[in-house]
């Protein structure tokens, strides 16, 4: 379990899973455990989220040998190997836990000591290894599938597609002084006009 906190401190995982780690960083533990090197690299697909992409982490990736792979924006709805149901269904099952735990403890504040006990309870219900491994088959990851998707179905994503020349001309455009309005008075015009120069 990832905590947003600096340190991580143990007595948050009370009543979690068995086996279950806390953690405040994630790539470390990742590379430890799978051993990954430049000599011996892994790959990992993760979508484009700032975590994900802060200098930090692509460093420490990048000393180890872990290949960070991006899936193009508005595409995870389909690429997002356990986002497609394992992670939405055990979402559904730890709102189920939290509602239950609010119903039985009236008037008391849920607070992050009660997640890990309520992630057991959720986790346990769906996170099996067979659940996991069938989702993998429905992005076309493993067993590797490049027809499993037809090319309507990314249609959206073409709305982002730019060529480089193009997004430097928009940002150029974005980045453009506003006209200057004559009905202004002309303090504000000649603010604006130094702003500009």
């Amino acid at each position: 379990m990832v905590f947003l906190q600096k340190n991580f401190t143990t007595h948050t995982l009370t009543a979690a899973p068995s086996s279950t780690l806390g953690l405040a960083n994630v790539i470390r533990h990742f590379i430890k455990m799978i051993s990954s090197t430049k000599e011996n690299p892994t790959l990992v697909i993760t979508d484009n989220h700032e975590s994900h992409l802060a200098s930090e982490v692509l460093n420490i990736a990048k000393e180890n040998g872990v290949i960070l792979r991006t899936i193009p924006p508005h595409t995870s709805h389909k690429l997002q190997t356990l986002d497609l149901s394992v992670f939405g269904l055990f979402q559904n099952f730890y709102n189920a836990a939290v509602d239950s735990w609010i119903v039985r403890h009236p008037g008391q504040t849920l607070t992050i000591y009660n997640v890990a006990e309520l992630v057991g309870q959720a986790f346990d219900k769906f996170m099996t290894p067979s659940n996991i491994k069938s989702e993998f088959g429905k992005t076309g990851i493993f067993p590797f599938d490049r027809d499993i998707f037809t090319e309507d179905e990314f249609l959206t994503s073409k709305v982002t597609n730019r060529s480089l020349n193009e997004e430097a001309q928009l940002q150029s455009r974005d980045h453009k002084i506003p006209p200057i309005d004559n009905h202004q008075p002309s303090n504000s015009r000649a603010a604006l006009q130094e702003c500009g120069n």
